[in-house]
């Protein structure tokens, strides 16, 4: 960050107060002041895994639940607690609510509530990765056959390919993105994800 023009001291810096969009600290802060703003208001931090936050009414025994990611947050449960939980943000942030969710995290939404169904999908996502790395075949059932494994040889032949760097660069590529579906919505691929 440079100075601010007529206040330049050589051999000083300046000190934030307050955190900046941007900076590498910046999710760190935002997390930690949303963390001490709903643990003010009664919420409990879930102990498995920090970017849930939960409240339970003792008396009529409905609840609401707050999953976060950065600065996108979820909040499922009661709805009377869902509408109590955005007029509290509100109050203390700048927020835009939009409505029933659709889309969270790469995650498609679709719910049913005459069927009493939520299905969860990446077809966009898992669309994207294989059109961005032209990676657009048949689909099939399995996506890897079970005895498959990896030979010297094909470790041989990828490694004496003129652009190896590139090659391996564009495989952990294609590797990650595979991850990601898997860890979310696409428990299937997790063999062949684990196998390349």
């Amino acid at each position: 960050m440079d100075s601010i023009s007529g206040y330049e001291r050589p051999g000083y810096v300046l000190k934030l107060v307050r955190s900046l969009y941007g900076l590498k600290s910046s999710p760190k802060h935002w997390a930690d002041l949303l963390s001490k703003t709903l643990l003010e208001a009664g919420y409990t931090q879930s102990d498995f895994d920090p970017c849930l936050y939960f409240y339970k009414c003792s008396k009529t025994g409905k609840e609401v639940y707050i999953t976060c990611y950065v600065d996108d947050l979820m909040a499922t449960g009661d709805q009377g607690f869902i509408d109590e939980f955005v007029r509290f943000l509100e109050s203390k942030f700048t927020v835009r609510d939009l409505g029933e969710a659709k889309l969270f995290l790469g995650m498609e939404i679709e719910r049913n509530r005459k069927n009493r169904t939520i299905k969860i999908s990446q077809r966009t996502y898992i669309e994207n990765i294989t059109e961005k790395f032209g990676l657009l075949a048949n689909p099939v059932y399995v996506p890897i056959d079970s005895s498959y494994k990896p030979t010297a040889n094909n470790i041989n032949k990828a490694q004496k390919r003129p652009n190896y760097n590139e090659f391996v660069t564009l495989f952990r590529s294609i590797i990650g993105s595979c991850m990601y579906a898997q860890m979310l919505t696409r428990c299937d691929i997790g063999y062949a994800v684990s196998v390349l």
